[in-house]
Order: C-alpha cells, then sequence, then structure tokens
C-alpha cells in the first residue's frame, strides 16, 4: 500500500486508501509524508463543516464583489513552504464518515485543486483514507462522484510490513511483542463480527499492538525500580545476570486485554513470561545450580 500512495503521489492522483480500522491506514500516510519531506497536514473530514472546505466570503472593496477566504487548513498558493519541508502532504482521513454536504464541497478541492474557487499550493499533494460501510464503523459507502475523481484501493494486513514498521527506531516498539508476532503472525489483526462480540470487547488490530508497545515499555520501567539483584547458589550478587524483566502482573494485563482483547492478551503474556523464564548461556555458565530453567515452553 506505501508503495501504491506514492505512485499515485508520483504522477499528481489522489490515493484512497479503504479498510477496517485500527489497520495502520494514518501509520502508513505518515511514512509517505516522511519519505518525500512534506509536512502532514491531518484534516478529519468527520468533523468538517461544509464552509471549511469552500472558506468564509467577504466583500471586495475594490470590485463590490463577494469572494470566498479559505480557512489556515489548507497551503494556498503564495505561501511560504515550511523551512525543512518539500512541501505539504494533505491527509483527508474519514472522508467515509463525511456529510453529504461535505462531500459536495470537496469535489473542488479533488478535482481541481481549489478551496474556494483558489488555487492549492502547487508543492501541496493530497491522499484521502476511511473506512469501509461494513466495517463496524461510523461510514458510509462513497458515491461515485468521489470515487472517480481518485485512485481507491483497500489496504490489507501484512505481517512483515507491520514488522518493518515495528522495528524501526522511531516507532519505539517492543521486542517481546514484536517477537511474539513475528512466531504468531496470524495474531496482528483478527476480525471479528461486532454482532458476536460483547459491547466494549476489543480484539487484535496492528493498532492494539501498537498500543501493547507502550503498556510493555511501562511495564518494564515499573519493573526495573522494584528489581531486586539476585544471587548465585553461594550467595554472592550476580551484577544484574539474567533477563532484567518480570512477568507480566494482573494491572498490565487487563490493559493489553483492553488493547488487543482477551484471547490475544492471554496468548501474549504466556508467550512473554516464559520468554523471559530462560536464561543466558552465560547466566548458566556462572551459576549453572541457580540458573532458571522452565519447565516447559510454548509453542
Amino acid at each position: 500500500m506505501r508503495t501504491f500512495i506514492e505512485n499515485a503521489i508520483m504522477i499528481r492522483e489522489i490515493p484512497y486508501v479503504a479498510g477496517p480500522p485500527g489497520i495502520g491506514k494514518s501509520d502508513i500516510v505518515a511514512q509517505v509524508a516522511d519519505d518525500f519531506g512534506l509536512k502532514l497536514l491531518d484534516v478529519r473530514l468527520s468533523q468538517m463543516l461544509p464552509e471549511d472546505l469552500t472558506g468564509l466570503p467577504s466583500l471586495d472593496p475594490k470590485t463590490g464583489k463577494a469572494e470566498y477566504n479559505p480557512f489556515s487548513t489548507f497551503p494556498m498558493a503564495g505561501d511560504k513552504v515550511p523551512d525543512g519541508f518539500n512541501g505539504w502532504l494533505i491527509f483527508l482521513d474519514e472522508m467515509s464518515s463525511a456529510t453529504e454536504e461535505v462531500f459536495a464541497a470537496i469535489y473542488s478541492l479533488l478535482l481541481g485543486h481549489r478551496v474556494g474557487g483558489k488555487p492549492v499550493h502547487p508543492k501541496a499533494v493530497i491522499v484521502a483514507a476511511g473506512n469501509r460501510a461494513s466495517d463496524s464503523a461510523i461510514a458510509r459507502e462513497l458515491p461515485d462522484t468521489l470515487i472517480s475523481r481518485m485512485l481507491p484501493a483497500t489496504m490489507a494486513v501484512n505481517p512483515k510490513d507491520w514488522i518493518m514498521w515495528a522495528t524501526d527506531p522511531k516507532t519505539k516498539g517492543h521486542e517481546g511483542v514484536i517477537d511474539f508476532i513475528k512466531k504468531y503472525p496470524e495474531v496482528l489483526n483478527t476480525t471479528v463480527d461486532a454482532s458476536k462480540r460483547e459491547e466494549l470487547e476489543t480484539f487484535p488490530t496492528p493498532r492494539g499492538w501498537g498500543k501493547a508497545f507502550k503498556i510493555m515499555h511501562f511495564h518494564e520501567k515499573k519493573a526495573s525500580k522494584n528489581r531486586i539483584t539476585r544471587k548465585d547458589a553461594a550467595g554472592i550478587p550476580m551484577n544484574g545476570t539474567g533477563n532484567p524483566s518480570t512477568p507480566v502482573t494482573p494491572d498490565i494485563h487487563a490493559m493489553l486485554e483492553a488493547a488487543v482483547g482477551m484471547a490475544a492478551a492471554k496468548s501474549f503474556q504466556e508467550h512473554y513470561d516464559e520468554a523471559i523464564s530462560l536464561p543466558y548461556p552465560w547466566e548458566i555458565a556462572q551459576s549453572p545450580s541457580s540458573a532458571r530453567i522452565p519447565n516447559n515452553t510454548i509453542g
């Protein structure tokens, strides 16, 4: 999908990325903006009024005619390109959740790159995204008049692409979560029919696992403050040898359930707790009798 968006931008067309909530549409667009050195402008169409897109009318004293004055939301022709950027990426997010009036107001931006009859800056590109009407989201089918103005594509979850994103230092991923998805890629995104879920029941999505990064970093930060120096069989401090992590606590597990659902949280906790119980080879060599040997392994 990233390549699709970039190719569309290079030929000055507008890509429309559709897909269920939480699969990383916004993250992909942010990566594309970074690739091209563009300042990302996140415009949530679900929160817009028609006049936000057309501007407000005012009277020109010289001509005696009214004209529309765009809001500062959009970079217009003549605006200065921000320092350190090559231009702008206007991200029209949540398009399928917009009102019909906003649909009508957005036509001139999509087709003619104009707002209120005035041209948008030539160094501004547009990318749009939204959920599908079938995605258990506040969304509707887009009219053909909008679809025909863009290059629509449906985004699917790709574990390899997600792992590449997760391992980027900018993402601040968590090694334990990434290793779990590498081993069980099918758990990255599990579609569950809304009619078969309890109210507020969550399920695994890339967005949820991104939240798990922060949850696990928080857990290990708390654990490091309470860590007790271990000793070998002779009572000699081991100077921090062995895995510094501690098993997932009930309060952390509750947050994991809220992020990725009950079943996925349970599986991840078992995987994580088992992984941190494995001793390092040099720990065994230093003190064979006190090295922790797990009773079994998962998977």
